[in-house]
């Protein structure tokens, strides 16, 4: 009777044994299973550092670029400026030019300004564009990057900072990027 009890407890404890087994494989291919997710979320968190380090650097030097064929612009239509008005005054001392006459100089003159401010008025409506579509990137990618799980901090040390917009000029996203 002892010994069918015995036996009885030692399959018992053997099948307990072999279900306690296979729960403990079953939880190692989970493991694995989700070691690997793991490993693959890190290395599409390391893609995303290194694509939005590289955008962000793309949009930063072309903004530069812009800013610096624009700022030679200007300074260009400035000189331009300040050299037709010398030769304009220059030429009516000279011409001894009647006033009627002169008036319609200084008209044309006018007109010509006016073109060359409007133009001007156009590259920094452009330059302020840029600096907007630039903030627009960086602050969808800083989003998306928060959305993964990463820090502000490690996302602030990247070292990219917005560009400071003109006065007058929103925060609002301008829809300038999708």
């Amino acid at each position: 009777k002892e010994r069918t009890k015995d036996q009885m407890a030692f399959r018992n404890a053997k099948s307990r044994l072999l279900e306690i087994l296979h729960n403990v494989t079953e939880i190692k291919g989970k493991l694995k299973k989700l070691e690997e997710e793991y490993s693959n979320v890190e290395n599409e968190r390391d893609d995303l550092y290194n694509s939005f380090e590289d955008g962000i650097r793309t949009v930063q030097q072309q903004s530069e670029f812009s800013n610096q064929v624009l700022e030679q612009r200007l300074i260009a239509a400035e000189n331009n400026v300040e050299k037709t008005a010398h030769q304009v005054e220059e030429i009516m001392r000279a011409a001894n030019l009647d006033p009627g006459e002169m008036a319609r100089v200084v008209s044309s003159l006018n007109q010509m300004l006016a073109a060359k401010d409007d133009a001007l008025k156009d590259v920094q409506f452009l330059v302020a564009k840029l600096k907007k579509a630039y903030n627009d990137t960086l602050l969808s990618i800083t989003v998306k990057l928060t959305e993964l799980g990463i820090p502000k901090e490690e996302i602030d040390s990247l070292g990219f900072s917005y560009e400071e917009m003109p006065n007058g000029s929103t925060d609002a996203s301008a829809n300038l990027v999708t």
